[in-house]
């Protein structure tokens, strides 16, 4: 995963320091790691904090004007993109964290090891060079 900053095309934020962003307002999820440069100007009050409960309504209180820009991963925010038409929303063009591994823990009941090895198999059979190309020939 990648975290980058969302914010809306008709007011894009320029920055190439974390210096550049203080005093902007930034919505976060709450509960997110949202990578340490955030964690770094949440810590330090260099910016405005507006929480949210889920990607969805973080992106719709910017679309509202309620912040700056808004801290999404890439992947998530493209996604969303699609699915609720964002077309007003863009993501900016420097990334916040470099891309990170997605790690999955599970329990050491019988059941989550049961979950842990479907997982496993269904991980196994996917093909990500058949997928990036079926994407890219989408877009």
């Amino acid at each position: 995963y990648q975290f980058g900053l969302a914010q809306r095309v008709d007011s894009p934020v320029v920055w190439n320091t974390p210096n550049d962003l203080f005093g902007k307002v930034l919505g976060v999820v709450d509960g997110y790691d949202n990578g340490p440069l955030v964690s770094k100007l949440m810590e330090s009050q260099a910016i405005r904090l507006e929480t949210a409960s889920s990607d969805s309504v973080n992106l719709r209180k910017l679309r509202a004007k309620r912040m700056d820009m808004a801290s999404v991963d890439v992947q998530v925010f493209s996604f969303l993109k699609k699915q609720e038409r964002l077309t007003d929303l863009e993501l900016n063009k420097r990334v916040t964290t470099p891309r990170l591994p997605l790690h999955v823990c599970f329990n050491t009941d019988p059941e989550s090891k049961k979950t842990m090895e479907r997982l496993n198999r269904g991980l196994r059979g996917v093909r990500m060079d058949a997928i990036a190309k079926r994407y890219i020939s989408e877009n």
